[in-house]
């Protein structure tokens, strides 16, 4: 039976929807995963205050984690992240209004949004693809697309629905071209920046078809598209002059402010981003290889295997791409769309947009392949090629998208304060921690995931009695630990603490982090600022008060402290 002929059937649109949904059922047991226990936490504790400022210096919520440590001591001074989606904001409150302890309720809300999403991309698919087959075929692609999954799983992540939903629209209106469609076009353009700040990607996809797919002089081409411009402009100016935006290390790059550091992580990450789009692997693999304790040799390895695949695709796509501006329209948006979400570490739910330009070009390249046109045979490499798409999009994406959601899950009990024995409850209501892979990972969020489970209604958590946790580093090589007197202590590592310091990110000599009831002194640092000695002055008689651990083993254990004077290695 010839793809063409089932995918012609009159109600494919409808059977691709009702496909979609079913594959997202499983997410309804899927629960709060990471920022959604921070969201959750606001709702009860400062139900006025911005659900997606997740956290920055000077903020009550992030404050009153540094004091009792939930966050740790080296978080950095001016770290933050804060963004700006009211709407996306308005929809988590609704949640809460509506069912605040019903979480398969609030999968349910996302789910539905996804369902819309895929609606509006068929309608775009069907207006700029010449076959009605090939249009079912790309929303189909769409739809099952894994790197979605995680995305609509994660309730956090809703926001970005909306916003795509909004500013396919706008794409829509756009394409009309008439007077009032160009005005609504742009107002929807400003709606979607509310969603959420993805909505810029739309811009690529403007400008592609003003290139590409219309007659226009540039003169009007530039006209057609200041509006979009002028609002987006004005947009970041009101980003910045709220204090919205990302700083500090972690998952995001301030573009702003470390245009360098962007520069060269987007020669990595934006090829990295079309090739997992197109075809494989997951961009999650990509990302591993960027890891800083990975030898040299392998991060160059890494490079010229993503050169050497980009190449691959190129060479493969360029007679499709040099016979029709549809397909290079499609291509040039995703490009564009791969850009700015370079700024974040490589993970799949940030393609949705990539995803838009890069399954309309795959559905093209296998209509080319296996159309109804019977007159001129494809190329063999063709037609393997096509081969391949169609086993990575119609098979391995589904399987992934299924599973994808469970590796959340997998990611989330790991980080449990059973799964890393952090005693959240219990007698003691101090820990010091004095060594861990990732305080992230093994403290703040099995503290927060507590926090979160037992609020409102109906609680699955009992509230945590752990106040305070003390953490003194984060090391996965052996360091020294020193008791220089009852209330003080010291670490030193000749190779340097990179998990207090991740480059680009320094300290200097001298800094101090001073908490309510500990003082901590960077007394040495390498040649790259990380950390080789740091002291730690608790206040007299505090230190007695700590219930001692450390990693081992993927657990937190029971540990004591050297007695004074004495030092010990901890592995």
């Amino acid at each position: 039976m010839r793809l063409e002929y089932v995918l012609s059937h009159r109600h494919a649109f409808r059977v691709v929807i009702v496909v979609a949904l079913i594959l997202c059922l499983p997410m309804l047991g899927s629960g709060l995963f990471l920022d959604d226990y921070v969201q959750r936490i606001a709702m009860y504790s400062a139900p006025d205050s911005n659900l997606f400022d997740f956290f920055s210096r000077g903020s009550p919520l992030t404050e009153a984690r540094m004091t009792s440590g939930i966050l740790p001591w080296w978080h950095w001074d001016d770290a933050k992240v804060q963004f700006f989606r009211p709407i996306g904001e308005l929809l988590i409150r609704l949640d809460y209004a509506l069912w605040p302890d019903n979480f398969a309720l609030m999968h349910l809300h996302s789910i539905a949004w996804y369902g819309a999403l895929i609606g509006v991309v068929a309608m775009l698919y069907r207006q700029l693809l010449p076959l009605r087959w090939v249009a079912v075929l790309a929303t189909l692609l769409f739809a099952v697309d894994y790197g979605h999954a995680a995305g609509v799983a994660w309730l956090c992540n809703r926001n970005v629905l909306v916003a795509m939903i909004l500013s396919l629209l706008c794409l829509h209106c756009h394409r009309r071209g008439t007077r009032w469609m160009l005005v609504i076009a742009a107002g929807l353009f400003a709606v979607s920046l509310a969603a959420s700040e993805a909505a810029l990607a739309i811009s690529g996809y403007l400008l592609a078809h003003e290139l590409l797919l219309t007659q226009h002089s540039p003169a009007k081409r530039i006209l057609r598209l200041l509006p979009y411009a002028l609002i987006g402009l004005g947009w970041i100016s009101f980003w910045f002059s709220q204090g919205y935006g990302v700083s500090g290390p972690g998952f995001y790059i301030d573009i702003a402010h470390q245009p360098l550091l962007f520069m060269e992580k987007l020669l990595y990450r934006a090829p990295a981003y079309l090739i997992s789009q197109l075809a494989l692997p997951p961009v999650e693999v990509f990302g591993a290889l960027e890891l800083p304790t990975l030898p040299d040799a392998l991060r160059w390895l890494a490079m010229g295997l993503i050169a050497g695949l980009l190449a691959l695709l190129v060479w493969l796509l360029r007679p499709l791409l040099k016979q029709s501006p549809m397909a290079r329209f499609f291509a040039l948006g995703m490009v564009i769309a791969a850009l700015p979400i370079a700024a974040s570490s490589p993970v799949s739910r940030s393609l949705w947009y990539v995803s838009f330009g890069a399954l309309g070009l795959v559905a093209m390249y296998i209509a080319q392949a296996y159309g109804s046109s019977r007159d001129s045979a494809p190329l063999k490499r063709t037609q393997v090629f096509a081969k391949c798409l169609l086993v990575i999009h119609l098979l391995l994406s589904p399987l992934l998208f299924l599973l994808m959601p469970q590796f959340a899950q997998a990611l989330d009990a790991a980080m449990d304060s059973e799964t890393v024995a952090l005693p959240a409850h219990g007698e003691a209501s101090h820990v010091l921690v004095l060594s861990s892979p990732s305080y992230i990972g093994s403290v703040t969020f099995p503290l927060l995931k507590n926090q979160a489970l037992s609020l409102g209604a109906q609680p699955s958590r009992q509230r945590p009695t752990l106040v305070r946790v003390r953490g003194l580093v984060d090391a996965t090589q052996p360091f020294t630990l020193e008791r220089l007197a009852a209330d003080r202590l010291r670490v030193h590592s000749a190779h340097g603490f990179a998990g207090v310091a991740s480059q680009p990110y320094a300290f200097a000599a001298g800094h101090r982090v001073s908490l309510d009831d500990v003082q901590i002194s960077i007394e040495r640092v390498n040649a790259h600022g990380q950390p080789v000695q740091i002291a730690y002055d608790f206040h007299a008689g505090s230190l007695a008060t700590y219930r001692v651990l450390r990693w081992q083993d993927d657990a937190l254990v029971p540990a004591t402290l050297p007695a004074i004077g004495r030092s010990v290695t901890i592995e």
